[in-house]
């Protein structure tokens, strides 16, 4: 009955709903919607956690899913990494400056100082997109270019960023694959560390896994949480304030009961709006989303709210 069920919500196009966790059970079911728009039902999906083994939240809502824009999403639960919903979580797509995360991630492996100092090069600064405005030759610490990547987004900060590890970017590419190989993520692959190349490709569930394992990192937390950051070059008299990306900080997503405690923005004509987030709800627990090629800037806003709502009404930690 169970299975017959499930086939007729399938044919209906409807979307289901993750089914409840009996007590003391070590993972969460859950489904997705594949692909060709079918929905594949499945149980015991968990991405890994560090050893993490805490039980996952318990479903205790009726409603059987959430319609969004997006083409690809996921939610998972930020502690013991069950997957709680996820649509078309394994297409490949192009993910836009959701790259940043990788690139963020292979600097922390080489990071060579945060005091160290870097000034901007024609190489760098000689991007399209979302970029930091400063001459050539001008110098910052390499926490500031950090910041200024993962806060603004800005495309020739991820050119210098990769550059201060020592390593070549081609290398330093290498080294993102490597990287994604090591997480488990092996539907994603880069080509370089900004996101402005449409081949930078990974799927939400992959996603899901870098963010898993990035955000546990505070500078990241930091850069990603707050509405801007301000800096000084370190050989000119020139204080700047780059401004966060992501419009849904200090939103009601980020107000008591709500916090959100890490996130990352992307935008390609390719990649469509795409959005990594995390958020937790006091008396609840912490949710990550991803949402994958939304089509535009309003509709991406609106698919990470309602994603986030329904876990936080149909899960209890």
């Amino acid at each position: 009955m169970v299975i017959d069920l499930l086939i007729s919500l399938a044919i209906s196009n409807a979307l289901i709903s993750p089914a409840p966790v009996k007590p003391g059970a070590d993972f969460v079911s859950s489904a997705s919607m594949a692909s060709d728009g079918h929905i594949d039902y499945h149980s015991g999906e968990r991405l890994p956690t560090n050893g993490d083994k805490m039980r996952p939240p318990r479903k205790t809502g009726d409603s059987l899913g959430v319609e969004i824009n997006a083409a690809a999403a996921a939610i998972v639960d930020a502690r013991s990494g069950a997957i709680l919903w996820e649509k078309n979580a394994g297409k490949k797509l192009s993910v836009a400056s959701i790259t940043k995360l990788m690139a963020a991630a292979v600097f922390l492996d080489h990071n060579p100082g945060w005091d160290k100092v870097k000034a901007f090069e024609g190489n760098e600064n000689d991007v399209i997109g979302a970029k930091f405005t400063v001459g050539d030759g001008v110098a910052f610490t390499v926490k500031d270019m950090f910041y200024v990547m993962l806060t603004g987004s800005a495309n020739n900060a991820a050119r210098a960023i990769a550059h201060t590890t020592g390593l070549t970017e081609e290398d330093f590419t290498k080294a993102m694959n490597a990287k994604a190989l090591e997480l488990g993520m092996e539907n994603s692959s880069f080509v370089e560390p900004s996101g402005l190349d449409h081949r930078n490709i990974s799927t939400a569930r992959d996603l899901a896994k870098l963010a898993t394992y990035i955000f546990q990192n505070e500078d990241v937390r930091t850069a990603t949480t707050i509405p801007n950051h301000q800096l000084k070059a370190t050989n000119a008299d020139e204080e700047r304030t780059v401004k966060a990306t992501n419009k849904l900080l200090k939103t009601y997503l980020d107000e008591a009961p709500y916090a959100i405690t890490a996130a990352k923005t992307g935008y390609t004509e390719e990649a469509g709006f795409c959005l990594v987030q995390q958020t937790k709800m006091e008396g609840k627990g912490e949710v990550l989303v991803v949402v994958l090629n939304s089509e535009t800037e309003a509709t991406r806003a609106s698919d990470m709210k309602s994603l986030t709502n329904w876990a936080f009404e149909n899960y209890q930690w």
